[in-house]
């Protein structure tokens, strides 16, 4: 059995009874079907646009990286020469913060 994939904005949607079903002759007298075409029978899937716009947006997320490498040299310089400054209430603030999100979610 084949398996064809399009991913075409443009194209109709399919119906899945049409497409699934295989259209088959009885015999007379064994009861048995056969297909009607010798070929091999092939399911097709096509995307929707809303499928394959998501797919795009994943595609350019995928490429943005997920640390900011230019903020982390210019604190790491910071903290190397000494200019690096934190508030510690800030600092705890934010810590327990987190702590009381991440206790929600368990």
């Amino acid at each position: 059995m084949t398996i064809e994939i399009n991913n075409q904005a443009n194209s109709p949607r399919l119906n899945a009874r049409e497409d699934l079903s295989v259209q088959t002759r009885g015999s007379e007298k064994g009861g048995k079907t056969q297909p009607e075409s010798a070929s091999i029978p092939s399911d097709t899937v096509s995307l929707t646009e809303t499928a394959a716009m998501m797919q795009k947006i994943q595609d350019s997320l995928s490429r943005i990286p997920v640390v900011d490498t230019g903020r982390v040299e210019s604190i790491k310089a910071a903290i190397a020469d000494g200019s690096y400054k934190m508030d510690s209430e800030v600092l705890a603030d934010k810590l327990s913060s987190f702590e009381r999100q991440l206790a929600e979610s368990l």
